[in-house]
């Protein structure tokens, strides 16, 4: 691939302010759009509409069941307007999103139009959802457990920063509690942050693999001399594969009994840990080539962060890795450009040995 073709259509993609948190629908559909336009005309191509969610399935064959699997997502966390408009600086480019993923999106098009023009090739999907920053219940997990998107593997550039291997990370489980009408709504529900922080807490203070919670949202009151009638909790949990997210939701009905038996508990979103068997035929293989592209030996760790791989959990089958990025969510968010370029060489390269094998 070439660096002026990654940086143009980057550019481009950047440019789009797909930020969901913002339900930014009409900009989600338009980046869709564009990338549509990037791919060849030989290319299947769906568009599926879930809710407020689009998804873009776009491949060479059999497009719920390929041989590979490229998951990506467009949509992005709020940012200043500045921050899409993509710069360079010392080799890095520097925008919304950048690493988190869309640097991903013209490396998988790529790909795929080579594919295109290749009779003998695998079969190869991109998928692209726009809603994994609110956690992906209309995308991901809509493709994987309704419409039944299962490749033999499944490639997830969302995580392993400078081609780490991520063989496990955490689950992900979201709770809002609501509470009735008629007393300070907003009362029971730090009773309920406060004794939950109690436990939670220390497993922040390290890296670890422990359940971790965020306080995400408490929203309530309009005004401070009016009782609030009305309030919500949201709990961000991200847990290792010793846990499930009912066991998790059961704590929290279980602390929230206690304060009040009236308060509603809702889970908002889930999705399982992933663990990665590298000792599977697909994994080392794509360990070796990445290992030879790159002349050192690939770090294999856990990671705390969770990407909608997790709704692909229970298949076994995704391959984490991306290349040297960071500032994700952040005003300085970047992504080395010449390890993208060394991302793209590694992965056409496994595309082709896949394809000696079939």
């Amino acid at each position: 691939m070439e660096r002026k073709y990654f940086k143009e259509k980057l550019t481009e993609l950047v440019a789009i302010p797909t930020i969901r948190e913002k339900e930014m629908l009409k900009e989600s559909s338009e980046a869709l759009d564009l990338i549509e336009s990037w791919a060849d005309s030989a290319l299947s191509k769906r568009r599926i509409k879930n809710g407020k969610t689009e998804i873009l399935l776009l491949g060479n064959g059999n497009l719920l069941n390929p041989d590979i699997g490229y998951l990506a997502h467009v949509d992005v966390v709020d940012a200043d307007k500045e921050m899409f408009k993509m710069t360079e600086t010392d080799g890095k480019f520097y925008g919304r999103g950048v690493s988190d993923m869309k640097f991903s999106i013209p490396i998988g098009i790529e790909i795929l139009n080579k594919l295109a023009k290749d009779k003998g090739a695998p079969v190869m999907t991109l998928a692209i959802t726009t809603d994994e920053e609110v956690g992906g219940g209309d995308g991901g997990n809509y493709l994987a457990n309704e419409i039944k998107f299962i490749p033999e593997v499944l490639i997830v550039p969302d995580g392993g920063d400078d081609f780490v291997f991520v063989n496990k990370s955490k689950g992900k489980a979201t709770h809002a509690s609501t509470p009735w009408l008629g007393k300070n709504a907003l009362t029971p529900l730090i009773k309920i942050a406060s004794g939950l922080g109690a436990i939670y807490d220390q497993n922040s203070a390290s890296p670890n693999w422990e359940t971790t919670m965020n306080l995400g949202v408490l929203q309530g009151g309009k005004s401070t001399n009016q009782v609030c009638d009305e309030a919500t909790l949201k709990l961000d949990f991200r847990f290792p594969e010793t846990r499930s997210a009912n066991e998790i939701l059961e704590e929290v009905r279980k602390a929230s009994e206690k304060i009040d038996p009236n308060l509603s508990i809702k889970l908002g979103a889930q999705g399982d840990p992933i663990y990665t068997d590298i000792k599977n035929l697909e994994v080392t293989r794509f360990l070796k080539i990445a290992r030879d592209v790159l002349g050192r030996n690939i770090k294999i760790e856990g990671e705390n962060g969770a990407s909608d791989a997790r709704y692909w959990a229970k298949y076994n089958i995704p391959i984490i890795m991306k290349p040297n990025g960071g500032g994700i969510h952040s005003d300085k968010e970047w992504i080395d450009v010449e390890s993208c370029l060394t991302y793209y060489e590694i992965l056409s390269k496994y595309v082709n040995e896949f394809t000696s094998i079939i």
